[in-house]
């Protein structure tokens, strides 16, 4: 059994020229700079699929298999499995360096991954995982997809960085049509969701400072009449990020606390309970109002219809901003291309991030006309944002979410695998709840998902938590096959005696 090399998986780029293919598999590792020390190059296994090898097989006296190739097989298993040991004492290497290297701010699971195609990924002993989690949601077209490939390399090839000093055609192009196939007028990139909640929140100070401006007495929620709105409001088991204002838009007190004091004025309340987001909007000074139509990190939460259309009423009623964080629910996972498109209801922005570029680092956030009238040259900016090699990745992104077809494949995909679980679940003690939207699912337990997560990942199946901890949730690449989920859903379920 041959390793695969990293040239022959790009060998169908040979019609972009050879710059991309050598881009894509260089021939020997970069030089280091003098001085620095070179890690060991790691070699990848070959696949190990559970499966007897053809040849060990029993054979009829009809069909005797020589001594000659029963010897071969016998050789080439030998060496699968020393390679395979290899990978294993590789990743061991890997773990105990990144443990001393890095911060440990990341409780990493013990595997290293080393390659991946479509909804799998090979660890370095050459063990094959079913991702049902995407890089948490972000890998929308599995990995190694072969256009987004061929777009990356292409792109690499001919223009990388510039900065926001100067234009760019993807650029622009990302933006056109991210334009074209939402509500917004306007479009600032980032580079990560986090990012993209930092922008919003300051595009909301800043247009309520105008709006104070112009309107004065005449905004009844206003204290003065030059008192801009700076309070935000967001619900419980919200996420917005980790930097300190999307920190202080997040609910769980665990995140916040080490790092007080976070940006004040902000009032969090019950995720779906719409009397108390109008008695919190109605105390003055909101300039916004934070919500995830579908919460991800919270536990798989879906907002109901009246809640959302109630918070747009609210909004325009104290002429407060409201925001959708769609980083994990929008961009097909639901089976829509936005999350909120379900409700009929229009944000004034929306956040975006997660699977925009696949896998490579991206932030958005889609705005209004009127609120991009508020944002002047060096309000914000950044050195990074919306490179042409990370917009050409969300274009071969959006070209196939867009595909005709995709995104009710998305849906019916979610809708099969919900059921599947109720069905296959049901009358375990341990589940209280499936729910979710399109491909992202959640399973409510009565206890902690963590020895679950663990028994999943031991027998090749990658899920992650979510909520307080005692939810599984799903979320895999958007092209996963209905033979992977079944598949999933198998293994899973032979993983829940772990619970008892």
């Amino acid at each position: 059994m041959a390793v695969v090399s990293r040239a022959s998986s790009v060998g169908s780029l040979a019609g972009f020229g050879a710059g991309a293919a050598d881009l894509a598999a260089p021939s020997a590792p970069f030089p280091l700079h003098s001085g620095l020390r070179q890690l060991p190059l790691l070699s990848v296994a070959p696949v190990r699929r559970p499966q007897v090898p053809r040849l060990l097989c029993p054979q009829s006296s009809a069909a005797p298999v020589s001594d000659t190739l029963a010897a071969e097989a016998a050789h080439e298993l030998a060496r699968d499995e020393a390679q395979s040991a290899s990978g294993s004492r590789q990743a061991e290497e890997v773990i105990a360096k990144e443990k001393a290297l890095f911060v440990g701010t990341y409780a990493r699971a013990p595997v290293v991954f080393a390659r991946g195609y479509g909804s799998t990924l090979v660890d370095l002993a050459g063990r094959e995982y079913l991702d049902m989690a995407a890089g948490i949601a972000v890998n929308a077209l599995g990995h190694s997809d072969p256009a987004w490939l061929a777009a990356v390399t292409t792109q690499a090839g001919l223009l990388t960085h510039v900065s926001n000093l100067y234009h760019s055609v993807p650029q622009v192009q990302l933006a056109e049509t991210l334009v074209r196939h939402s509500f917004a007028d306007r479009v600032f990139l980032a580079n990560s969701g986090t990012e993209a909640n930092e922008a919003a929140i300051k595009f909301a100070r800043k247009y309520a400072r105008g709006v104070a401006k112009e309107e004065g007495p005449k905004r009844w929620l206003r204290l003065t009449e030059l008192e801009p709105a700076t309070h935000f409001v967001s619900f419980s088991n919200s996420f917005h990020g980790r930097t300190m204002g999307a920190l202080a838009l997040t609910s769980k007190k665990h995140y916040r606390t080490p790092f007080e004091p976070v940006m004040p004025g902000v009032d969090f309340v019950k995720y779906g309970d719409l009397a108390a987001a109008g008695a919190a909007i109605r105390k003055g000074h909101t300039a916004a109002v934070f919500v995830e139509p579908v919460q991800g990190e919270g536990g798989v939460n879906t907002a109901t219809a009246e809640f959302l259309r109630g918070l747009r009423k609210l909004c325009d009623d104290a002429n407060a901003l409201l925001v959708f964080d769609e980083i994990q629910c929008g961009l097909g996972r639901t089976g829509r291309l936005f999350a909120h498109e379900a409700y009929g209801v229009e944000p004034d922005m929306m956040t975006l991030a997660k699977p925009l570029a696949g896998g490579l680092p991206i932030g958005a956030v889609l705005l209004k006309q009127k609120v991009a009238d508020a944002m002047k040259p060096g309000d914000h900016g950044s050195t990074f944002a919306g490179g042409p090699l990370v917009c050409a990745a969300a274009l071969a992104v959006l070209e196939r979410i867009l595909e005709p077809g995709f995104l009710q494949n998305v849906a019916a995909k979610g809708e099969r695998l919900r059921a599947a679980l109720r069905s296959r679940l049901g009358d375990n003690p341990h589940v209280k709840e499936v729910r979710g939207a399109g491909l992202l699912v959640g399973v409510q337990l009565d206890v902690a998902a963590g020895p679950l997560v663990s028994a999943c990942l031991d027998a090749g199946l990658l899920v992650i938590t979510a909520g307080a901890g005692d939810v599984v949730r799903l979320a895999p690449p958007l092209v996963i096959t209905n033979e992977e989920l079944d598949r999933a859903v198998d293994i899973l379920v032979k993983c829940f005696p772990v619970l008892d």
